[in-house]
C-alpha cells in the first residue's frame, strides 16, 4: 500500500521553480546566467536521479554537465477547472492548463512547439487553440492569487539552447465537464523524438504523497503529503482514498509536512468540509470538486499549512464550524488520537497493551490517550512508566490516562507533575485530576490551587473553569476576592462557568467598589445574562459609564436587546463627540432600534455633517422608522456621485417598494448619466417588478449606450427569472425538445396563468401553436411577446414569419429587419430572419397577383441566402436543419441554398467553433433550462 516517496522530486521541483522564475513565475523563459545557477541545478537533478535509481535498485548514472545530460521535462503548475464560474460547475466545459519548463543539458540546442502538443483525455485528443475575447479574461486560483488566463504567457515555439532552459503554458480547452479527473497525456515532439508524458503521475509528482497504514490491525490510513495540491492532483488522493476503502481501511488522517507549501483556500475549504462530513451519511455532494469515498468511517486533517488565501468561497458555513474544529488538528499526533479513539475504547486489552509497546510511534501515544484508562490492574505500572518517556506524546497521553485510576500512586504522579510547572506536562496533569471521578484526585487538586503561586493558581483556575464541577464552586469563589486582579479574574471567569449561588452578589459588589478592570469584567457577565436584576446592573452601569464616555460595543450590545429608552439622551449627545467617531456608525444604529420621530429629526439636522457611511447609515435608519424626511434624503442621494449613497438610496427605495418609491427610480435612470446610478437603480426596479419598474428597463434596454442597455436587461432577465411562471416554462421547453407541441403549449399556458405578463411564455407558447398550424393563434401570442419585450428576439422574427404566412409579409420583414438592429453579430438572429425572407417568398411564389413579383421574389431570395451565409460565417452549424427547415422550403432547388448545407455531408469534421464566440444554437423554443428568459438562443421553426 506504501506509495514510493517523492519529497526530493517535490524539494527538486519547487527549488527549479524558484530557480527558474524567481523574478516572475509567469514569465515565458528564462535562461541559466551563471555557472552558480547551472551547477545547483545539477546538483538537484542528480540527488533526484540517484534516489529513483536507488528506489529501482539500479545503479546510479550522474548526470554530466551541458552536453553530456538529457532534456528535462518538469511541470510545476497544473490546474483543471472552470476558469471563471464558481458555485456549480460540474456541467460547464473544463480548461486544463499547465507550466512546463525545459531544462536542457545536452549539446545542441532543442525546439519545442507547445502549439502542436496534443493531449488525450477521456478517449478525445484535444490541440492548442488561441484564447478568444470571452474565454481571455476568466480566472482561476493558483498559489493563492487569482490569475487570468490571458496573463499566462504561452510560447507557439520555444527553442532551448545547451545549458538554458525555458518554460511556457499550455492550455487545452473544452474538456468534458465533471468532477473525476480524466486519465490524461500528453503527446509532443521534443528534439525529433515523439514523447507521450502521463500527466497524471506528474501532478501526483507535486503532490509528494506517501501512504501507509498503522494502527491496530492497520485499520488506519495515514497520507502524508509533502508536496503543492492541485485540482489534478486532488485525484491521486482520491485514487488513494479508494485503494484503503478496498482493503476495507475507513478511518483516514491526512497530515502534511512541515515544509509543505500553502494550500489554496478553496481546496482547504473542500478538504475541511469532506472530514466534517465524513461518517455522517451525507457526503459532500460539492459539484465543484471530487466526491471522497462514502465509505470513509474517520476522516481527521493535521498540520495543515497557512493558504494561500484565507478566503473558502465555496464552504464560508464551515469555516469556524464545531464540526470542523473536531477534525482538524494540529498535530498529526492529536488527529490520530482522534480518529483512533472509539477503536481503542472497544479493542481487546491484549491487543491494546501490544499497540502501546510496540505500535508505531503515533498509535502508541493514541492507544494510551484512548485505551489507557481499561488496562488491567496488572498493566498500571505500564503507565507509571510511560509517565517518564522521552517522547512527549506517550509522556502526555500517560498523563490523560491516569485520570481513569483511584489508585493513590496515580494521584501522587499527577500531583508530582502538576507541582513541576513543567508548560508542556503541568497543564496536562493538572487537566487528569480536575477530570478524574475520583474524590481524591478533587481533595488533592484543592490542596494544590490553595498553595500555589499566582500564576499556577490563574492556569489551575481556569482548567478547573474548563471541568466544572459543583465541588470546585466555594474554593474557587473564595478566589474572587484575590489581591492578585489576574487571579481574582480568572476566578470570577471561572465561577461563572461553574455555577454559585452568591454570582450576581459578586458582580454588583464588583461594579459598586471594584477596580477599572474587575468593573469592565464583571459588566461584561452581567451583560449577557438575561435574568431581570442582572439586566438592570448592566443598564446602570451603561447609562452611568454613558455620562463620562462613550458606549463601548458590548454596551450597545445591551441596549439593542433591552431598548431602554433612557439611553437615547446619552446617545444623542455622542454623535457630536469627536471621542465616539469609531463608534458613531453604530450608536446610529442603536439610536434606530429604540428611538421615535424625535430621534428622526435629530438625524435629519446631522445629516448634511455626516461622512458617506454615516449618511448611508442615516438613510436606513429613517426607513425603519418611517420618517416622512427619507423620501427628500434619498432623492438628493440619487443625484450625488458617491455610488455607496447611490447603493444605500437604491437599497431602502427598494425595500421601501411604494409607488413614490418607484417613480424616484425610474426618474434617476432617466436623468443621470452615471454608470453606479443605472446599475444600482436597474437593480432595484427588477426586484420591484411593478409594471411601472417593466416599462422604465423596457426603455433603459433601448437607450444608445449600451451600458445602460446591459443594466436594463440584465435586471429584466432576473425579473422574469424570479417569476413564479418560470418553473413551468422549463416543463414546457422538455415537451418541446420531445417534439409533444400540445403538451408543451398547455405548460406553457399554465405559466401564463401564474404570470400574465411572462414575455417567454408567450413566446414559446406561439411557437408550440405555430408546430400545430395555428397561425392566427400563434401570431397573437407572438405580438404579445413583442409587446411585453421587444427584445426578444423569438418573438420578434416568429411575428415576422406569421405575419408573412398569412400574407402580410412586408409588414412583417419591416418588423425583423427593425429588431436586427438590436442584433447585428447574432447568428441566431441571423438565421431567423433569413426564415423571415424564405416565407415571404413562399408566399409571393404562390401569390401571382402580387405587385412587382419578379422584383420582390428577387430581392426576398438574396436576402434569405445573404442572412443564411452571415448566420454560418457567423458560427451556425447546425446544417440539418437549414436542410429541412419548413421555413426555408422556397429556396430548397436553389444552388446556392444548397452549397450552404452540404458541409454537412461532404465535410463532417468541419472547423469547430470556439466556444466564446457565439452561444451554441438549439433546437427553436428548446433553449438551455438555465438560459435567461431574455436572452434565448431559440431558432424560429414555421
Amino acid at each position: 500500500m506504501k506509495r514510493f516517496p517523492r519529497q526530493t522530486i517535490v524539494a527538486f521541483l519547487v527549488a527549479v521553480g524558484a530557480l527558474v522564475s524567481s523574478a516572475d513565475r509567469l514569465q515565458a523563459q528564462q535562461p541559466f546566467t551563471s555557472d552558480q545557477l547551472l551547477k545547483q541545478v545539477l546538483e538537484r537533478l542528480n540527488k533526484v536521479e540517484g534516489e529513483l535509481a536507488r528506489l529501482k535498485g539500479q545503479k546510479v548514472q550522474p548526470i554530466g554537465p551541458p552536453g553530456q545530460g538529457k532534456l528535462f521535462t518538469l511541470f510545476d503548475s497544473m490546474y483543471l477547472g472552470t476558469p471563471g464560474y464558481s458555485g456549480s460547475t460540474s456541467s460547464y466545459p473544463r480548461t486544463l492548463a499547465l507550466r512546463m519548463i525545459f531544462v536542457n543539458l545536452t549539446n545542441k540546442p532543442v525546439t519545442a512547439k507547445p502549439e502542436a502538443f496534443v493531449l488525450s483525455a477521456a478517449g478525445k485528443e484535444f490541440k492548442y487553440t488561441d484564447l478568444t475575447a470571452t474565454t481571455r479574461n476568466r480566472s482561476f486560483r493558483l498559489g493563492g492569487q487569482s490569475v487570468t488566463l490571458q496573463s499566462l504567457k504561452r510560447a507557439k515555439e520555444l527553442k532551448v539552447a545547451p545549458g538554458q532552459t525555458a518554460s511556457t503554458w499550455v492550455l487545452f480547452e473544452n474538456m468534458p465537464s465533471g468532477k473525476r479527473i480524466p486519465k490524461m497525456k500528453l503527446k509532443m515532439d521534443l528534439a525529433g523524438k515523439a514523447t507521450e508524458l502521463d500527466l497524471n503521475d506528474k501532478a501526483n509528482d507535486l503532490l509528494g504523497l506517501n501512504v501507509e497504514r498503522i494502527g491496530p490491525r492497520k485499520s488506519l490510513g495515514l497520507l502524508t503529503i509533502a508536496g503543492t495540491i492541485n485540482t489534478v492532483n486532488v485525484g491521486g488522493i482520491v485514487d488513494a482514498l479508494d485503494n484503503l476503502i478496498a482493503n476495507k481501511v475507513t478511518r483516514i488522517v491526512i497530515r502534511w509536512t512541515s515544509g509543505a507549501p500553502a494550500v489554496d483556500g478553496y481546496l482547504k475549504g473542500w478538504l475541511q468540509q469532506s472530514a466534517a462530513m465524513a461518517g455522517t451519511g451525507n457526503p459532500n455532494n460539492n459539484n465543484t470538486f471530487l466526491q471522497l469515498p462514502g465509505a470513509i468511517r474517520e476522516l481527521h486533517l493535521a498540520g495543515i499549512p497557512n493558504s494561500g488565501s484565507t478566503n473558502s468561497n465555496y464552504y464560508p458555513q464551515y469555516a469556524n464550524s464545531t464540526a470542523v474544529a473536531q477534525r482538524v488538528h494540529k498535530t498529526d499526533l492529536a488527529a490520530v488520537g482522534a480518529a483512533l479513539k472509539s477503536a481503542y475504547e472497544s479493542l481487546p486489552r491484549n491487543e491494546l497493551v501490544a499497540e502501546i509497546r510496540d505500535g508505531h510511534p503515533l498509535t502508541r501515544a493514541a492507544a494510551i490517550a484512548g485505551g489507557g484508562g481499561r488496562l488491567p490492574d496488572e498493566h498500571f505500572p505500564l503507565l507509571l512508566e510511560y509517565v517518564n518517556n522521552n517522547d512527549a506524546g506517550i509522556q502526555q497521553s500517560a498523563l490523560r490516562a491516569l485520570a481513569h485510576f483511584g489508585d493513590q500512586r496515580a494521584v501522587d504522579t499527577l500531583l508530582l507533575h502538576a507541582r513541576k510547572n513543567n508548560p508542556t506536562t503541568g497543564p496536562v496533569a493538572v487537566e487528569s485530576l480536575a477530570r478524574s471521578r475520583f474524590a481524591s484526585a478533587h481533595t488533592a487538586l484543592i490542596k494544590l490551587l490553595k498553595n500555589e503561586g499566582p500564576d499556577s493558581k490563574k492556569a489551575i483556575i481556569a482548567i478547573l473553569a474548563d471541568n466544572p464541577r459543583p465541588i470546585w464552586a466555594e474554593t474557587v469563589y473564595g478566589f474572587i476576592g484575590d489581591p492578585d486582579p489576574q487571579v481574582s479574574a480568572a476566578a470570577m471567569t471561572a465561577i461563572v462557568k461553574i455555577g454559585h449561588p452568591k454570582l450576581v452578589d459578586v458582580l454588583q459588589a464588583t461594579l459598586e467598589s471594584g477596580d477599572v478592570a474587575r468593573k469592565t469584567q464583571a459588566f461584561a457577565i452581567l451583560a449577557v445574562r438575561t435574568d431581570a436584576r442582572s439586566e438592570r446592573l448592566a443598564m446602570g452601569y451603561t447609562l452611568e459609564s454613558m455620562s463620562k464616555t462613550p458606549p463601548t460595543s458590548q454596551m450597545l450590545s445591551l441596549l439593542n436587546r433591552t431598548k431602554d429608552p433612557k439611553a437615547i439622551p446619552p446617545l444623542l449627545k455622542y454623535l457630536d463627540d469627536p471621542k465616539a467617531a469609531s463608534v458613531k456608525s453604530s450608536i446610529i444604529s442603536t439610536l434606530t432600534q429604540i428611538g421615535d420621530q424625535s430621534v428622526a429629526a435629530e438625524f435629519v439636522r446631522r445629516y448634511p455633517s455626516l461622512n458617506t457611511n454615516e449618511k448611508s447609515t442615516i438613510l436606513n435608519a429613517l426607513r425603519q422608522l418611517r420618517s416622512p424626511e427619507f423620501m427628500k434624503l434619498v432623492a438628493q442621494a440619487l443625484n450625488s456621485s458617491n455610488s455607496s449613497l447611490i447603493s444605500i438610496a437604491c437599497q431602502g427605495l427598494q425595500a421601501e417598494a411604494s409607488d413614490e418609491a418607484v417613480k424616484l427610480l425610474v426618474g434617476a435612470l432617466a436623468k443621470s448619466g452615471s454608470t453606479s446610478t443605472w446599475s444600482y437603480t436597474c437593480n432595484a426596479l427588477g426586484v420591484i417588478a411593478t409594471e411601472e419598474a417593466r416599462k422604465a428597463l423596457i426603455l433603459a434596454r433601448n437607450s444608445d449606450n449600451t451600458n445602460k442597455q446591459s443594466y436594463a436587461r440584465n435586471a429584466l432577465s432576473n425579473l422574469w427569472q424570479r417569476s413564479p411562471g418560470m418553473q413551468y416554462t422549463y416543463q414546457a421547453r422538455s415537451y418541446a425538445q420531445q417534439k409533444d407541441w400540445a403538451k408543451a403549449e398547455k405548460q406553457y399556458t399554465i405559466a401564463l396563468n401564474a404570470d400574465a405578463r411572462l414575455p417567454v411564455a408567450y413566446s414559446g407558447r406561439a411557437n408550440a401553436l405555430l408546430k400545430q398550424n395555428k397561425v392566427k393563434e400563434s401570431r397573437a401570442d407572438f405580438a404579445k411577446a413583442v409587446a411585453l419585450d421587444p427584445w426578444d428576439r423569438q418573438a420578434i422574427t416568429g411575428l415576422g414569419i406569421t405575419m408573412a404566412i398569412q400574407g402580410e409579409y412586408e409588414k412583417g420583414i419591416k418588423l425583423s429587419e427593425e429588431g436586427r438592429r438590436k442584433y447585428p453579430t447574432d447568428y441566431v438572429f441571423a438565421y431567423n430572419l433569413a426564415c423571415v425572407y424564405g416565407r415571404a417568398l413562399e408566399y409571393v411564389k404562390k401569390d401571382t397577383k402580387a405587385v412587382d413579383r419578379p422584383k420582390k421574389m428577387a430581392e426576398y431570395q438574396k436576402k434569405a441566402l445573404a442572412e443564411l451565409k452571415r448566420a454560418v460565417s457567423r458560427g451556425f452549424k447546425d446544417y440539418k436543419l437549414i436542410k429541412d427547415d419548413p421555413d426555408l422550403n422556397s429556396l430548397a432547388s436553389l444552388p446556392e441554398f444548397k452549397a450552404i448545407h452540404t458541409p454537412l455531408k461532404k465535410k463532417p469534421d468541419a472547423k469547430k467553433v470556439v466556444p466564446g464566440d457565439a452561444p451554441k444554437a438549439v433546437p427553436r423554443a428548446t433553449p438551455p433550462a438555465n438560459a435567461a428568459a431574455t436572452d434565448e438562443a431559440a431558432v424560429e421553426e414555421g
